[in-house]
């Protein structure tokens, strides 16, 4: 449940934010044109690869691209 201002919310509400903090980090990125967008946390690259064309990559690897090709 999502709580705001003394209000419960379900999962519904808890989904549609999540969603639109997803594509306003997403507009934010963006606007820097990048190749690709690299994150730690997988759970994270999941959720913003569903709102993008972009690649988006765990930082190993990257790492792992950039030592073997």
């Amino acid at each position: 449940m999502l709580r705001i201002g003394g209000h419960l919310f379900g999962d519904a509400a808890e989904t549609l934010l999540s969603y639109a903090l997803r594509n306003q980090k997403l507009d934010r990125l963006e606007k820097t044109e990048p190749q690709m967008i690299v994150s730690a946390n997988v759970g994270c690259i999941a959720h913003l690869q569903s709102g993008t064309s972009t690649p988006i990559t765990h930082w190993i690897q990257l790492l792992e691209h950039m030592i073997y090709g």
